[in-house]
């Protein structure tokens, strides 16, 4: 039971970064004197850093431990979180939101593969909690950019985001019962990508 409140707690606070960015982009683009276009790029960034990792997430927690990809997702989201709250620059910016999203890729398969490790007789149930906290989050971003706007410091919002991050971190490191593994793992990408598109139900698809 506190596996799956911290994992899902994880989950949210990996969505929070990329989905405070939104709200806060009228005071971003003000007070760094950027276009909205350029504020656009910074999502895209964020966006590909998410979807680039799926696919790495799911292999190296299989080949390592899914605990070891989850702390390095976490840490790798509150460097995104720390380099966001100090923002002042464009290009700064850009490189913030990429992390951000490489970080929020890297937490999704192996938090489900857990998961699925933990959970065998109540998945569904499991899962269905889950994913609600990846709502909650949403509601969670717009809260705290109402309120880091309200103050009239953007990059504030980003504060209650790494010390959660931090705090999640610690304790799984702690409560998960795997070890932690750092070993050179081959991604076999394009060998996995051959199979994908070698059959022709996967092409039509």
């Amino acid at each position: 039971g506190r596996m799956l409140a911290l994992l899902s707690s994880g989950l949210a606070g990996s969505r929070l970064g990329r989905r405070l960015l939104p709200p806060l982009l009228p005071a971003i683009i003000a007070n760094l004197a950027i276009t909205p276009f350029q504020a656009g790029i910074a999502l895209s960034l964020a966006s590909v850093g998410f979807a680039s990792l799926q696919f790495p997430s799911g292999r190296l927690s299989d080949q390592l431990t899914r605990k070891t990809v989850l702390l390095a997702s976490l840490s790798i989201l509150a460097v995104g979180g720390v380099l966001l709250s100090v923002t002042n620059s464009y290009y700064l910016l850009l490189a913030s939101a990429l992390v951000v999203g490489v970080g929020e890729g890297l937490y999704g398969a192996a938090d489900r593969g857990l998961l699925s490790d933990l959970f065998v007789e109540k998945r569904g149930v499991a899962f269905g909690i889950h994913t609600m906290f990846s709502d909650i989050s949403g509601i969670l971003a717009g809260g705290l950019a109402a309120g880091a706007l309200a103050l009239g410091v953007w990059r504030a919002a980003f504060l209650p985001v790494v010390a959660s991050l931090a705090i999640i971190a610690v304790l799984l490191h702690r409560w998960g019962r795997e070890p932690v593994v750092v070993e050179p793992v081959s991604l076999q990408l394009r060998s996995t990508v051959g199979r994908l598109f070698g059959q022709r139900r996967f092409q039509w698809m």
